[in-house]
């Protein structure tokens, strides 16, 4: 497994989008970061949730992870994430 930081929320949903990479995190908490990462992942098919598997709201500010990747293993990497990041 391969970990990037890229200065662009956008580009790197760009490249789930795309296939490039499997799996996307975006730490941000404000809502059009959100909203436009998810809107580029699902018109390509792809899910975006947060850590729990719940839509995001775009309304509000919220604290956390913003998932998205391929539908396969959507489920899978939210099980990764949250074993390492909940107590």
């Amino acid at each position: 497994m391969r970990g990037f930081n890229f200065i662009s929320a956008v580009y790197g949903a760009r490249q789930v989008a795309r296939g490039n990479f499997v799996a996307g995190f975006l730490l941000y908490g404000s809502p059009w970061d959100s909203a436009a990462v998810s809107l580029l992942v699902s018109e390509a098919g792809g899910v975006s949730s947060d850590i729990f598997g719940k839509e995001r709201r775009y309304d509000e500010f919220a604290n956390g992870l913003l998932v998205s990747c391929n539908g396969i293993v959507h489920g899978k990497m939210l099980d990764i994430i949250r074993a390492a990041a909940l107590p």
